[in-house]
């Protein structure tokens, strides 16, 4: 894209915290875009997670260590962002945005912000996808994340190493 593609793109954009009334609409969204994230037309290995479509699960979050973003535009909820605080790594516990706002470039965006505006001093960044995923392994990868190796038969690890002046993508830091 260029610049005027980009402006476009992110025009009416915005990410921000959580607030209680979001839940409902949030909950919808994430349903939407968790089942319609499907590997295969013929395998249909991502079950839709209970919790990501109950929105009592997002208002308990930021009372944990867990904190959630919404995505919005033109003051619609179209995504959110929850980031979990474990050690000195955050995790992305899960990024989503609705189908009909998919492949414009606004989960790239939404993450940049989360990274770079709300945990600027987080250096060590990591989520986890179903393997079959394939579509998200894609998506992580295009932004700076690495294939680590397997957590289990069916989950991946991907993981991001950040310096004060942005993301070291050419491989693993000791």
């Amino acid at each position: 894209m260029n610049d005027n593609t980009d402006a476009m793109a992110y025009k009416n954009l915005v990410i921000r915290e959580f607030l209680p009334e979001d839940a409902v609409s949030l909950a919808l969204v994430a349903e939407r875009a968790f089942c319609s994230d499907r590997c295969d037309s013929n395998i249909n290995c991502i079950e839709c997670s209970e919790e990501y479509s109950n929105p009592e699960w997002y208002c308990g979050l930021n009372a944990d260590a867990g904190k959630c973003m919404v995505v919005l535009k033109d003051d619609e909820i179209i995504g959110g962002v929850v980031v979990a605080e474990k050690d000195d790594e955050n995790w992305v516990d899960c990024i989503f945005i609705d189908p009909d706002y998919q492949q414009r470039g606004i989960g790239s965006f939404a993450i940049n912000k989360v990274e770079n505006e709300f945990y600027p001093e987080s250096k060590v960044w990591k989520i986890d996808s179903p393997v079959c995923s394939r579509g998200s392994h894609e998506f992580y990868m295009k932004n700076g994340f690495i294939k680590e190796g397997p957590l289990n038969d069916d989950w991946l690890l991907f993981i991001k190493f950040k310096t004060l002046s942005g993301n070291i993508n050419s491989g693993r830091v000791s």
